[in-house]
């Protein structure tokens, strides 16, 4: 990235994940906010320059695949959870 303000963007998105897993000691390739640091990475070493909208855009696409693991986690655990509360 050339762009200064897409540089600052990343930069903070990325030291904020970079907290929370650091801070959660998550050490896990499949958690999603693992992810979520891997695909900000990915799009930050993309070799190509992008613009602010592709910037966005890739992390909203991101984003929204972040959420639908995290949704399908939720509901695989409260599933297991009902199964357990009936057994």
């Amino acid at each position: 990235m050339k762009n200064p303000i897409l540089e600052k963007h990343f930069s903070n998105i990325r030291d904020q994940l970079k907290l929370v897993l650091n801070t959660e000691k998550i050490h896990d390739s499949t958690n999603p906010i693992q992810l979520l640091y891997d695909n900000v990475l990915l799009i930050r070493n993309n070799g190509r320059v992008i613009t602010d909208e592709d910037f966005t855009y890739r992390l909203e696409l991101v984003l929204a695949d972040t959420y639908k693991t995290l949704s399908l986690r939720i509901d695989s655990l409260l599933q297991n959870a009902k199964t357990l509360a009936f057994s």
